[in-house]
């Protein structure tokens, strides 16, 4: 029963402890929030203190900018001028800023007007120089003293205009200015120089009678004498003109002489070199180089073929078999002309190789196939061909082998060559040159036919010299086969012996008409061109 007491006791201490255990954390918790809000509110008022501040600054700043503004364009009043002195500091170095900003960018924009307003400017097209407007308001605060210079428009822009015009107007009036100065000065210049040249020729005009009398009695006197001398000299000249006109009509004289001397020489040489070439007989050692074997009709077997270099096209001049026993000119026949011609009994042109000894040719001519044709055993002769080497011959003069009036001299050339006579060269009249050359191995020159023999006085003087200089050219050809070694032939002479057909009865009238294309060649006509 006593534990039951003593346990009851300690029960209202154990409540009161707990109580003020919760008391005193409930007025710790009460206690903390309290402080809190007082911080939170403490911040709060800072901030707005810290806000309303920077609003008071800016609000003076763009206050301070509104002021120096209306100073700047110079519409501020006294209450404002004290207004903006009375900044705070800090707003006054704000509005500094702004105003230097300010008076850049004012400068910028005048810089821009002058060359806008240049560009329109007489001083601008002449390339004047202008002077760029800086700090054109100079900022002085207001407890200094005031704005200068200030402004007396509201308009910016206006301002800048007229500051810019004011600038170009002063640069122009200073050129115009130095011009004067310097036309003021040339004009001097100028004036001064014309008065010495009014003094100079005064003083020239005062000689001027004296020197003009003086010269004529010289020119005068020059004049008498070249008169004088000139009569002198034309009657010396006339003199020495009419002894020059006696020497020249004797010369003249004795050139006609010479020339008929001349002339008569040239055609007794003519004369005597047709008459030696008549004489001479290149041909007099000719030697057969073949017989006929067989003849069928007018195809015969001839005993020369492949081993003797014969081809297709070679001709062959026929004599009697017993020709070498009583001579070549035993076949010699008159010309008609005066001369004398060898007459085979006829030709034969080959036209197949049989063998190395042996080929076939038909029979293209015969003299008198009934007295005297073509037999077994005849021989063959050509003058221009051996047996495995067939001679080099060169042609020049007119070669009208059909008598059409045509120079063939070309086609004969070709027809050689093929036949196996190598023509070395042929003379071109048309050029004046030989085509080809003649070599130590050109054994025959064959010269064709001369023209123009028998000139007519009707034929104008142009085509008489045309015809003489083909006959000249005709000589030169002559005369340089003469100098390289070759004996010259007759055409007549030539072509007989080798057995090629031509017309040897030409008429001159022919062979003239052959020349003719080297005639109207000589007198500005082209002539035509022919080649191997």
């Amino acid at each position: 029963m006593a534990r039951q007491q003593a346990g009851e006791s300690k029960a209202p201490l154990v409540i009161a402890l707990a109580f003020f255990v919760l008391t005193t954390l409930a007025l710790g918790v009460l206690t903390y929030m309290a402080y809190s809000e007082m911080e939170a509110v403490n911040t709060a008022a800072k901030e707005a203190s810290n806000k309303e501040a920077a609003a008071v600054k800016i609000a003076d700043i763009e206050k301070g900018k509104v002021l120096m503004y209306k100073v700047a364009i110079g519409t501020a009043s006294e209450e404002d001028r004290t207004n903006l002195q009375n900044l705070r500091q800090e707003a006054k170095e704000a509005v500094r800023a702004e105003f230097n900003q300010f008076q850049a960018d004012l400068s910028n924009r005048i810089a821009g007007a002058i060359q806008d307003v240049r560009k329109q400017s007489f001083v601008g097209a002449k390339g004047g120089d202008f002077v760029e407007p800086k700090n054109v308001f100079v900022w002085n605060w207001p407890e200094q003293g005031q704005l200068d210079p200030a402004p007396q428009k509201p308009l910016i822009d206006q301002m800048i205009g007229f500051y810019a015009s004011q600038q170009l107007a002063q640069m122009e009036a200073k050129e115009k200015e130095a011009q004067a100065l310097a036309e003021r000065k040339n004009y001097q210049a100028a004036d001064a120089e014309l008065k010495k040249l009014q003094q100079q020729y005064q003083d020239e005009i005062k000689k001027v009678p004296t020197q003009i009398d003086s010269r004529l009695k010289q020119f005068q006197a020059q004049a008498d004498k070249a008169v004088k001398d000139f009569e002198e000299e034309k009657k010396t000249y006339r003199i020495e003109l009419r002894k020059h006109d006696e020497n020249i009509a004797k010369l003249n004289l004795e050139i006609k002489r010479r020339e008929d001397e001349i002339t008569k020489l040239e055609m007794l040489r003519a004369r005597l070199e047709e008459q030696q070439a008549a004489a001479a007989d290149h041909f007099q050692y000719d030697k057969p180089h073949g017989k006929i074997l067989a003849k069928y009709g007018d195809i015969v077997d001839i005993n020369l073929g492949s081993a003797d270099n014969v081809r297709a096209g070679l001709t062959f001049a026929v004599h009697p078999s017993d020709t070498p026993i009583r001579g070549m000119q035993s076949r010699m026949r008159p010309d008609g002309r005066g001369g004398m011609i060898v007459v085979p009994k006829g030709q034969i042109e080959v036209i197949e190789i049989l063998g190395p000894n042996l080929s076939r040719a038909r029979i293209t001519q015969e003299s008198n196939k009934i007295r005297e044709s073509i037999l077994i055993g005849d021989l063959l002769y050509n003058s221009a061909w051996r047996k495995g080497a067939p001679d080099h011959v060169a042609l020049f003069g007119i070669f009208d082998i059909n008598g059409d009036g045509t120079d063939d001299i070309v086609r004969l050339a070709r027809d050689l060559n093929r036949m196996g006579i190598v023509v070395d060269a042929y003379y071109d009249l048309s050029k004046k040159q030989w085509v080809g050359e003649i070599t130590e191995k050109t054994i025959y020159a064959i010269e064709g036919n001369m023209p123009f023999k028998n000139a007519t006085a009707v034929q104008s003087d142009a085509i008489r010299f045309a015809q003489g200089e083909i006959r000249k050219a005709i000589e030169t050809a002559r005369k340089d086969a003469l100098d390289r070694g070759t004996k010259l032939v007759k055409m007549r002479d030539f072509f007989p012996r080798i057995g090629y057909t031509i017309n040897l009865d030409v008429p001159e009238s022919r062979i003239d008409q052959a020349a003719a294309r080297y005639l109207l060649n000589e007198v500005g006509a082209p002539a035509a061109k022919d080649g191997l």
